[in-house]
């Protein structure tokens, strides 16, 4: 599977913060604010996070990362775009960075 589309429109991302996050033991769900259209991001593998200090965190347990995890709370995400294996990144107003790789493509 190649993943996103190579020419997704991620405009509707951009300028929406991270309003809820649940987390369970195989599944990340960060919803959206919903001022606009009601959008929400399921994440069931692997997550890189970076912090703005350039430290890279790969979480495959969302349990022991989940304070990584929750440090999105109230972001604002001023740039979305494709991995090159098809996962997505999200870049943040903290500087902060969240990757997801296509694990599918292995």
């Amino acid at each position: 599977m190649d993943g996103l589309p190579k020419k997704m429109d991620f405009g509707p991302l951009i300028g929406r913060f991270i309003e809820v996050l649940r987390i369970s033991k195989y599944q990340v769900h960060y919803f959206l604010n919903d001022d606009k259209t009601n959008i929400h991001i399921e994440i069931g593998s692997t997550i890189i996070f970076i912090s703005s200090d350039g430290k890279v965190t790969r979480i495959e347990d969302f349990r022991e990362g989940g304070g990584l995890l929750c440090s999105l709370l109230g972001l604002t995400i001023k740039n979305a775009s494709r991995r090159e294996d098809g996962g997505l990144i999200l870049d943040f107003s903290s500087d902060n960075r969240l990757e997801v790789p296509n694990e599918t493509s292995k």
